[in-house]
């Protein structure tokens, strides 16, 4: 009986030992993660006197910021927009019609 005892004490042990391992490397997987996706955010978005409109293409997650956005039916018209590219937003000079028949709902709320 003593040679199963301490074959189940070694076992417990090990498995305790494998647990710690597991859990702490599962802690530090997570904390570098949520580090690493707070660096990547994008921290420039423009000023609200630049751009007092956001709006927000639901079918593709895009969200583009504005301060002239027309709404002629189911045609957004935007002229000179911010959008995000890599980890910061860069300004367009560019005029850009959105039709809701393509990209779907397109939502416009003031800033």
């Amino acid at each position: 009986m003593g040679k199963i005892d301490s074959i189940i004490k070694f076992t417990l042990k090990i498995a305790l030992l494998l647990f710690l391992v597991v859990g702490l490397t599962y802690l530090v997987a997570c904390v570098y993660g949520n580090v690493k996706a707070m660096d990547s955010n994008p921290m420039d978005i423009p000023d609200q006197e630049k751009a007092q409109y956001k709006i927000t293409i639901f079918n593709t997650g895009n969200t583009l910021f504005s301060d002239d956005v027309e709404r002629e039916g189911n045609v957004v018209t935007l002229d000179c927009y911010w959008e995000l590219s890599g980890t910061e937003y860069k300004h367009n000079k560019e005029t850009i019609p959105l039709d809701e028949s393509i990209f779907g709902p397109i939502s416009i709320k003031r800033r």
